[in-house]
């Protein structure tokens, strides 16, 4: 049996509907979610703190969301090289290409020097998460340039922008 994709030609239809009542039903679950979400890791955290111990925290749990986390990753950067998907030749521009190349230089080269030894593993993986740190604060700044008839929406969950 022959199975032949044909994804080239696939499209997908959607219908925007646009009523106010469903925007703040939108507005009212997105902000619950996020809330209980948010909430949610408190009390282990506070377990923890208060036991000054990590014995409640489970690492089945830990190896889940890592695993969670790479797999969501995959598929965002997967989605990039989708030819129907992706918008009039946007690419990463020099100034990114040279932030991307200063970070994971860093992290590489503090790789090597955690396996000479030279810092422990708990120090590298603090250099690591000053990677991620750093890229929270600056990833936001090309936006703003790049969409000027955007700005940012009222609800935190949705992330990204919306036209004006």
């Amino acid at each position: 049996m022959q199975t032949v994709w044909a994804s080239q030609k696939t499209r997908i239809r959607f219908m925007v509907v646009r009523s106010n009542v469903l925007e703040t039903v939108d507005q009212v679950f997105g902000w619950i979610y996020f809330l209980v979400w948010s909430l949610s890791f408190y009390p282990q955290a506070y377990e923890n703190w208060k036991g000054k111990s990590v014995v409640g925290l489970n690492f089945d749990f830990l190896a889940l969301n890592i695993t969670g986390f790479f797999a969501y990753s995959v598929f965002n950067v997967g989605l990039f090289w989708v030819p129907y998907l992706m918008r009039g030749g946007q690419k990463v521009s020099k100034i990114g290409i040279a932030l991307l190349v200063i970070a994971w230089t860093f992290a590489l080269v503090t790789l090597f020097v955690a396996v000479a030894s030279k810092i422990t593993w708990l120090d590298y993986i603090y250099y690591f998460s000053y990677v991620k740190l750093a890229i929270t604060l600056i990833k936001y700044i090309p936006q703003g340039p790049a969409f000027p008839h955007c700005s940012l929406p009222p609800d935190p969950v949705q992330g990204g922008l919306m036209v004006k």
